[in-house]
């Protein structure tokens, strides 16, 4: 079972990278994902599962260990 589960709100699939936000109750956070971190094919709106990198790197923390719990129909 991963730690946290959000949408994968900002995806640039050309640079390999984008962001997880995550609600819980009213606070949100987002979380860094590099494309090296998840498994299957990210796309903006995509629902993560993920853990939490526990060594902060920047200004946000990591998402790693990530899957693609659900893809966006279209």
């Amino acid at each position: 079972m991963k730690e946290k589960r959000g949408v994968l709100s900002v995806w640039f699939g050309n640079k390999g990278y984008g962001f997880i936000l995550v609600r819980e109750g009213k606070q949100q956070e987002k979380f860094f994902l590099h494309i090296s971190n998840i498994t299957g094919d990210p796309c903006l709106g995509s629902c993560i599962e993920f853990n939490v990198n526990p060594v902060r790197e920047g200004a946000l923390r990591n998402a790693i260990d990530a899957v693609v719990v659900t893809e966006v129909q279209s």
